[in-house]
């Protein structure tokens, strides 16, 4: 958490990684500017860390803006060389290749992440998030119900899959879910509600 965080650097003002971890806490409630403010930080200090933690730094840092995404992917590649199922390489990474429209690429990633940790939901969201991008409906919702396997009633997981029926106009199919929403105590989408017809 970002409190706790925030107190480690308190703690040793050259701890890079939690600054990293304090700015992507930030960067995920969509505080893009403080992100970036301690981003800096962390990029400041990654040449006194391991490689391993460099390269993420490096990764982060220049993977905040599209003008860099080049330098991000050549840290991320570097990193993955070394440790090839590292989660936060094969993650980003993935998120900076759908961004560029370089599906397949993010897809090998993704799965790399499912492979070496099938119980860890947001693999399955990624993955989930391009193939609808691609239009893959049914395949994201495939890949959505793997992970059910390991969380059946997880309330994200079945709001994404009423999702995917909605982007792709089976109102009917994502109404029916709908009821099984309602049984978990669910909030309909507001992605879903903009599409529907009324």
């Amino acid at each position: 958490s970002i409190p706790l965080m925030e107190l480690a650097v308190a703690i040793d003002p050259e701890f890079a990684m939690a600054y990293r971890s304090v700015a992507v806490s930030y960067g995920n409630q969509g505080l893009g500017f403080r992100r970036r403010q301690v981003m800096e930080k962390a990029f400041e200090l990654s040449d006194r860390v391991s490689e391993r933690e460099r390269l993420t730094i490096r990764g982060d840092y220049f993977m905040s803006s599209e003008a860099t995404y080049d330098r991000a992917i050549d840290a991320f590649e570097s990193l993955l060389k070394i440790y090839p199922d590292d989660r936060i390489g094969n993650t980003n990474l993935g998120i900076i290749y759908n961004n560029i429209e370089e599906y397949d690429r993010a897809i090998v990633l993704y799965n790399t992440n499912i492979q070496t940790g099938p119980d860890i939901m947001l693999s399955y969201w990624n993955l989930a998030e391009t193939l609808c991008t691609m239009g893959e409906y049914a395949q994201a919702r495939r890949t959505l119900r793997r992970y059910m396997d390991y969380d059946p009633e997880n309330p994200d997981i079945l709001e994404r899959i009423i999702e995917t029926y909605a982007y792709e106009g089976n109102y009917t199919q994502a109404l029916k879910l709908v009821d099984e929403r309602s049984r978990l105590r669910m909030t309909i989408p507001t992605m879903c509600l903009s599409t529907w017809p009324t």
